[in-house]
Formats: C-alpha cells, sequence, structure tokens
C-alpha cells in the first residue's frame, strides 16, 4: 500500500476544504452536510480531515505497516455499521476492515453517508485503489460472516438485539477525561480547550469529564476557556446550551456559567453538549480510568495535540473488533 499516496490526496483535500475560495464538487458536497447534520459544519470536517492526514504520515504509516505484516487477510465478509457523532470518526475502522478482510459492507444507521460519499469518490478520482473490496450501499449486509457495531452517544436498541443473534462485536461507546494535577498554569490548561470544543465535544476523544484535586478552583478551567465563545455561532450547539442552563437555574442546581459553556459537579462519565462535568479527587490512582476511551493528563510546558493520542498503535490497541473479531 503506497502510504504516501493517500497522504498527498488527504493533504490536497484538506487544502481545497480551507480554501475559502474553492468550488470543487466534492467540497460542495462537504458544505451541504451541515444541513443533515448542524454539528458537521465544514470547520470540524477540517480538523477531521487532519487528524486523517496524520495517521498516513510517513512515522504512522510505517507503525500500521509492521502491524498488518503480521495478520494474514481473512476470508470473512465483515458487516460495520457505521453511526457517529464527529467527522469521518469511523474510517479508521473502514480502512483497517478493507486491508484485513475478503470482503467490507457498510451500513449507515446515521446520516454519515453524506460525509463518506465525497471523501470516498475524491479517492476515487486519484484512481488510489483503496476500499475495492468495500461496498458502501449496503448491498449484502445480511449476508455477512462478522458484524461490527460501534454506536453513537445514543445506542440503537433495536439493532443491538439483532446483531446479539449474529457473530458480532459491539464496542461501548465511550468519551475521554482530563486529570488535572492542579499546578497547571493557564497556558498550559489552555491546551485542552480543542479537546472540549472541536467537534462541539461529540467525539470519543473529547472531554467530557474532568477530574480536579480537592479544594481546586474551577474557574481556572472556565478562564482557559475564554477564546472559544464562537462555537455559539452554532445554533444547535447554542441550543442545547441555553436549555441546559435554563435547566440548572430552574431547578436550583449548582454550576458555573461563561457565557458558552457550563461546569457542573457530577460523577457521570458524559455531559450532554454544552456541558463538563467535573469532580474531586484525593488520589490519582483511584480514577477509574476503564470508564473512559481516554484519559489525558497534562504536563507544564509540554504540547498537548489531539495528532499525539490519534495514532494507529492507540486505535488499534483499543478497539476490540481487532482484538475479536478478527480472531479465526
Amino acid at each position: 500500500m503506497n502510504y504516501s499516496s493517500i497522504e498527498e490526496v488527504l493533504l490536497q483535500l484538506l487544502n481545497d476544504i480551507n480554501d475559502k475560495n474553492n468550488v470543487s464538487s466534492t467540497v460542495g458536497k462537504l458544505l451541504l452536510c451541515k444541513s443533515h447534520e448542524p454539528f458537521w459544519d465544514l470547520n470540524n470536517i477540517s480538523k477531521a480531515v487532519e487528524l486523517l492526514l496524520n495517521l498516513f504520515s510517513c512515522e504512522q504509516a510505517s507503525i500500521l505497516a509492521n502491524t498488518i505484516d503480521s495478520i494474514d487477510k481473512s476470508d470473512y465478509s465483515v458487516g460495520v455499521i457505521i453511526n457517529e457523532n464527529a467527522p469521518f470518526e469511523h474510517f479508521p475502522i473502514i480502512y483497517l476492515a478493507s486491508i484485513l478482510n475478503k470482503k467490507v459492507i457498510i451500513k449507515f444507521t446515521s446520516k454519515s453517508d453524506h460525509l463518506y460519499n465525497p471523501l470516498i469518490q475524491f479517492f476515487k478520482e486519484h484512481n488510489l485503489g483503496l476500499f475495492e473490496n468495500v461496498n458502501f450501499n449496503g448491498e449484502g449486509f445480511k449476508e455477512c460472516d462478522k458484524y461490527f457495531y460501534l454506536p453513537s452517544n445514543r445506542d440503537n436498541s433495536a439493532l443491538i438485539d439483532y446483531l446479539n443473534n449474529r457473530d458480532s462485536v459491539i464496542q461501548k461507546y465511550m468519551v475521554s477525561a482530563l486529570v488535572i494535577k492542579g499546578d497547571e498554569s493557564i497556558e498550559t490548561l489552555r491546551q485542552i480547550a480543542p479537546f472540549v470544543f472541536n467537534w462541539f465535544g461529540r467525539s470519543q476523544l473529547s472531554v467530557h469529564h474532568i477530574f480536579v484535586p480537592n479544594g481546586y478552583r474551577v474557574e481556572n478551567i472556565l478562564d482557559a476557556f475564554s477564546e472559544y465563545y464562537s462555537v455559539m455561532d452554532n445554533n444547535k450547539y447554542a441550543n442545547n446550551y441555553e436549555y441546559h442552563r435554563s435547566v440548572f437555574l430552574v431547578n436550583s442546581i449548582h454550576h458555573l456559567d461563561n457565557c458558552f459553556i457550563l461546569l457542573k459537579n457530577d460523577d457521570d462519565c458524559y455531559a450532554p453538549t454544552g456541558v463538563i462535568y467535573f469532580s474531586e479527587y484525593n488520589n490519582i490512582d483511584n480514577i477509574d480510568s476503564d470508564k473512559y476511551y481516554n484519559i489525558y493528563h497534562l504536563k507544564n510546558n509540554e504540547t498537548f495535540r489531539f495528532i499525539d493520542v490519534y495514532t494507529w498503535f492507540d486505535f488499534w490497541n483499543r478497539s476490540v473488533f481487532f482484538n475479536k473479531l478478527q480472531n479465526k
């Protein structure tokens, strides 16, 4: 597989998306995605393509190549069910399934086909030879040997019941959390803001819960978010924020508010859009990391980036699909 060619094509797509004067058919179709799901605006699609671009960089491609070289391609036909919150969140699953299985059938249970169809067409136009064994229209899905489903934040109980009667793997949807030690500067705390606001907090990489030491001044967190007021330009995000703000006020629920994100003391892992939960800890070692997709730790004077926690190595080790479904 020529990973450098994939990297070049993704870079071209990213440049096309970020070029405000670009009127290509691919960018036009991606622009329309917001009409199907308001959270899928072009800015967040661009951020998703940046992550995909990193996955096919020279360093990351080498990690992937070394991993898959030791695995025989299976004779299975695999059905992969796509239902995602953030743009292209399941692309790595589709890609790995395509290179490890004889045949892959994709079934979209959300509106994700509006995202993927332009991307796949863009790849085809550049003759990369990708996904030749992948059917994106769901044809033959019921005849697959095995199935994989990673639900979004809203489980489809009927679909889960259907898959439980078949050879399938259902991977629990999880979100991420952050641990603050308490001695971080505001500049260091600002590094976590993209992990809260990119994709409007709807990715598995998104921070939904922040652990702080006992007695910590949690207002520091809101101070670090001050540059992200622009999320309120998205009507769906703003409506979510206003709704939960009203619920908190009407029910006299204690919370902190900086006019575009609400901070609430709550032990739950999953915070609704427009809200971040926090809780205090006595001992970092007692935090249950198994509940989260990622647990981030901040260190002063270190760069904190998505590309450092979105790698083939991390993705492979987290995915029960490749730990279980690929076993013959």
